[in-house]
């Protein structure tokens, strides 16, 4: 487990470089958005089983199966917003949605719901920037404080 967390830590600074660098690559290729999805259920649902947490997700029957993006950046971003989920949430449940962008159907919508601490006002404010965590966060449940950011500027790269 020290191993796992270590190397999460080392890819999350990594990652972060390489972003402030403006070396981050975004590729555009053919994938099955809906086996994306099912992978990340199952890469996720063994931790959210260990806190007997429900997780589910649903994809609306409109969404198509085929999209053309960066599926390992688009995993990285929904791993890290299903990790957080995890995380903060001690009782309940986690639930991911993916439906079209009602406003632009060429774009696909992921929201990651849960039943966690939830966040304050002052802490939504700097949630997405580096190194920082809401309150408690850091020395209650642990982490880097950089996933969020870099899933924020993943998406910002891919448009």
């Amino acid at each position: 487990r020290s191993g796992k967390t270590l190397l999460a830590i080392l890819n999350d600074v990594l990652d972060y470089s390489k972003i402030e660098a403006g070396h981050l690559e975004i590729r555009r290729l053919g994938f099955d958005l809906h086996q994306m999805v099912e992978d990340t259920f199952q890469l996720m649902n063994s931790r959210a089983q260990e806190k007997q947490l429900l997780f589910s997700y649903h994809i609306e029957s409109d969404v198509s199966r085929y999209w053309k993006g960066d599926v390992t950046r688009i995993s990285q971003v929904l791993n890290n917003l299903v990790g957080n989920a995890i995380k903060f949430t001690e009782d309940g449940e986690i639930d991911i949605y993916v439906s079209l962008n009602p406003e632009d159907e060429s774009q696909v919508l992921f929201e990651v719901s849960d039943t966690g601490i939830g966040i304050s006002k002052k802490d939504q404010k700097t949630l997405f920037d580096a190194f920082t965590q809401a309150e408690g966060g850091l020395n209650q449940i642990g982490g880097t404080g950089l996933g969020l950011a870099i899933s924020k500027r993943i998406v910002e790269a891919m448009g």
